[in-house]
């Protein structure tokens, strides 16, 4: 394939529902971004899950196993927490999703939750010092 072939596919009419479906990408990285700038954030543990979410903790577990629910993370040698903000984001994406007229990845969503996680604690891991 020359660039001239290449060229003219990224110049093919999008059909409505591609457009729609990059906008609800959008609009998901937005919710996303929203709660990422929130100045702080607060741990929710396993047992106030079900008030929280309104989902039973072993549902709960079979969802983060499937990937379409935030996975905890370890507060201590038998703890596990979840962010606040990530549970918030997911409500919102779920909301959103229940009046989309396109499905929405929630796979994908929570893999970009995840992803942006990662990468808001890096510079802080970064920056501790190493023993010596």
């Amino acid at each position: 394939m020359n660039g001239n072939e290449t060229l003219h596919q990224s110049n093919l009419p999008r059909s409505p529902a591609q457009d729609a479906y990059d906008k609800i990408c959008e609009e998901l990285r937005q919710i996303i971004r929203e709660i990422r700038a929130r100045p702080s954030d607060s741990i929710v543990r396993r047992k106030d899950i079900k008030g929280r979410c309104g989902r039973a903790i072993p549902t709960t577990y079979l969802d983060i196993a499937k990937g379409v629910f935030p996975p905890p993370f370890a507060i201590g040698a038998r703890a596990v927490g979840f962010s606040a903000n990530e549970l918030d984001a997911w409500i919102a994406a779920r909301s959103y999703a229940s009046r989309s007229i396109v499905p929405v990845d929630m796979k994908a969503f929570v893999t970009l939750l995840v992803q942006s996680r990662k990468k808001q604690l890096r510079p802080t891991q970064q920056a501790m010092p190493t023993a010596d």
